[in-house]
C-alpha cells in the first residue's frame, strides 16, 4: 500500500509540471490570436473614475466617437456622448496640451442638466 502511494506520488509531481506548462503556452497563444482579432484598437477606455465599489464613470473612444457611461454591477448606461468638441478638448487636456476647465469641472457640467438632478436626487446625495 505504501508502495502505490509513492507511485501516485511520483506520478502527480511528474503531471503537474506537464499541466502547468500546458496551460502557460495555450494561454500565451491565446492571447496573441485574440491580439490579432482586434488590431484595430477601436475601442479604448481612456478614464475610469469609481462612484462607489460597484459602479464607476467611464470615458470610452468607441472609434471616433468619445462616450461617458455610468457602469455598475448590473447596468450599462451612456450618460454623454462627447461632441468632437468636447472630445478634442478632453483627448488634448488628457495629453498635458489643453488649458481650460479642470475634468472634473467639465463632469459637474455635463450633469447639472435636468434628466441628472432627477436622478440624483432618486438615489440620494
Amino acid at each position: 500500500m505504501d508502495r502505490e502511494l509513492i507511485n501516485s506520488a511520483f506520478r502527480l509531481l511528474a503531471a503537474l509540471p506537464a499541466v502547468i506548462l500546458l496551460a502557460y503556452v495555450s494561454l500565451r497563444l491565446t492571447g496573441r490570436y485574440l491580439h490579432r482579432q482586434n488590431p484595430s484598437g477601436g475601442i479604448q477606455i481612456l478614464e475610469k473614475v469609481p462612484v462607489s465599489n460597484k459602479a464607476a464613470f467611464y470615458v470610452v473612444k468607441l472609434f471616433d466617437e468619445v462616450v461617458v457611461l455610468g457602469i455598475s454591477e448590473n447596468n450599462i448606461q451612456r450618460i454623454k456622448t462627447l461632441s468632437p468638441e468636447e472630445a478634442k478638448a478632453y483627448l488634448e487636456e488628457k495629453a498635458g496640451k489643453g488649458p481650460g476647465r479642470s475634468w472634473d469641472q467639465k463632469v459637474q457640467g455635463w450633469f447639472s442638466n435636468e434628466k441628472w438632478k432627477r436622478v440624483w436626487g432618486k438615489y440620494g446625495k
